[in-house]
């Protein structure tokens, strides 16, 4: 004999869960992120970001200033659902960007202290 099959509703993933679980921890990330790095002075996270030595100095400050606006964006969107799509492909870019800028950081020897993931937190 074998065994009973489980029933389709017993064996279905909950990936309208599963994706709005990870949406809102994306954007939980994103907020925090952002109001850290706004709440220091730019000058920190250009500091931050200049150890990366992957831009030229005069692009610093306004990258430091942009970013964090851009990251409070984003966690608004998925946070409201407003042109999901289009925010979670945001979200993923700036992702992405910043893991190859860690991973080419590191990758060529370069320390850093901080990853400039959360502002002024130390991870």
């Amino acid at each position: 004999m074998s065994a009973p099959k489980p029933s389709p509703a017993a064996s279905r993933v909950p990936w309208a869960e599963l994706a709005l679980a990870a949406r809102l921890v994306l954007a939980v990330l994103f907020l925090i992120s952002g109001l850290h790095k706004t709440a220091a002075p730019a000058e920190e996270f250009a500091a931050v970001i200049d150890a990366y030595a992957l831009m030229p100095p005069d692009m610093l400050l306004p990258f430091a200033h942009f970013v964090p606006f851009v990251e409070l964006l984003l966690a608004a969107a998925l946070l409201s659902g407003f042109l999901l799509r289009l925010s979670a492909a945001c979200t993923a870019a700036l992702s992405l960007s910043f893991f190859a800028a860690l991973g080419s950081t590191l990758a060529r020897g370069i320390p850093l202290e901080n990853c400039g993931c959360f502002g002024s937190i130390h991870l």
